[in-house]
């Protein structure tokens, strides 16, 4: 399941991407380009979540879980934005850091708030 959801995410942020970067970030995404940026954000915001999850979860209570939360999403968002700056300067590119974030953080609230319900309402969890 966990899986499942982890690469619709990635196919939805590349989508994201592609349909995004022109109006956006004024740069052209190659479909292969879009889809490794997606999944290189998706995989940073699942570590960096479950690391600062369990990181605070030793010292901090756990009604204080929020706060990790809001570590987890702060740096995905920077090391994602940076993983869009470097791939499209790879290709002789340019971005500029701004607009970086802002895709960076379209596709942190896509798939936040768009991906996950949508799969849940349409997949469900599967039943043991």
């Amino acid at each position: 399941m966990f899986i499942r959801d982890f690469i619709i995410c990635a196919l939805v942020g590349s989508v994201i991407l592609r349909l995004l970067g022109r109006s956006v970030g004024k740069v052209h995404f190659r479909l292969t380009t879009a889809l490794w940026c997606s999944f290189i954000g998706q995989t940073v915001l699942c570590l960096t979540g479950f690391l600062s999850a369990w990181t605070l979860g030793i010292f901090l209570p756990e009604s204080y879980l929020w706060i990790s939360l809001i570590v987890a999403l702060v740096a995905g968002w920077y090391i994602q934005a940076a993983v869009l700056f470097i791939f499209v300067r790879a290709e002789d590119g340019h971005l500029s850091t701004g607009r970086a974030n802002a895709l960076s953080a379209i596709l942190i609230a896509v798939n936040s708030f768009i991906t996950s319900p949508l799969i849940e309402f349409t997949l469900g969890t599967p039943k043991n």
